[in-house]
């Protein structure tokens, strides 16, 4: 790896890191429940984005046995985050606003026309609930639970919450071995070299076209 790339790398794990580290613990300080479950929103995009960098730690950890091992259960449990984070984070999939609408009618019912945080709640909860349960195989089966997910139902949102922390605390434990194993490459540099990169830093085009 040359030197630019492996800051940059140091650049994405650290960012990473310290996001879904913030996220995970909101999370679990985070009571209410409206609140939390847009949280879950924000931990699946800094997740996907987690997912779609690996092909960037290919070369730091291609001589760590364990490290590839651990990528590789993330990887596969981030395919159901993908999923998640396109049908209700990156943008709203119209397909699944609609089932959401039908999953949770009491949305729309009288008592709750004028108690918007009342259809807030209920709106995120559906949301999150139908994106869960859409992911299914070529039988129509849940492919992570193997069942439907409804987290008004205590076991089921134990069962959910508890699978989102276990994917937070593992990427957080797999970035921290990159963060110590980069820095180990990385040139710092000394107040000499300073002045001259100031300089340099000064040269910075901004024009992002390649």
């Amino acid at each position: 790896m040359t030197k630019i790339r492996h800051k940059k790398t140091y650049v994405r794990v650290i960012l990473l890191k310290n996001d879904i580290s913030n996220y995970h613990q909101d999370l679990k300080d985070e009571q209410d429940f409206t609140k939390k479950l847009r949280l879950f929103n924000n931990c699946f995009v800094a997740l996907d984005i987690l997912r779609d960098s690996f092909s960037h730690f290919s070369l730091l950890i291609k001589n760590e046995a364990e490290l590839i091992e651990k990528a590789r259960s993330l990887k596969k449990r981030l395919k159901f985050i993908n999923h998640l984070r396109n049908r209700i984070s990156g943008h709203f999939d119209e397909v699944v606003l609609e089932k959401a609408i039908q999953w949770e009618p009491q949305i729309f019912s009288q008592e709750n026309r004028n108690n918007e945080e009342g259809k807030l709640l209920l709106i995120y909860k559906s949301l999150i609930e139908s994106a869960i349960n859409s992911y299914v195989d070529e039988k129509s089966k849940q492919k992570e639970f193997d069942t439907e997910i409804d987290l008004f139902y205590p076991p089921d949102q134990k069962l959910f919450f508890n699978y989102i922390g276990e994917i937070n605390t593992d990427a957080i434990a797999f970035l921290t071995v990159l963060e110590n194993l980069n820095n180990k490459q990385i040139e710092y540099w000394s107040r000499d070299k300073m002045f001259e990169m100031a300089i340099k830093a000064g040269e910075t085009d901004f024009n992002l076209k390649e």
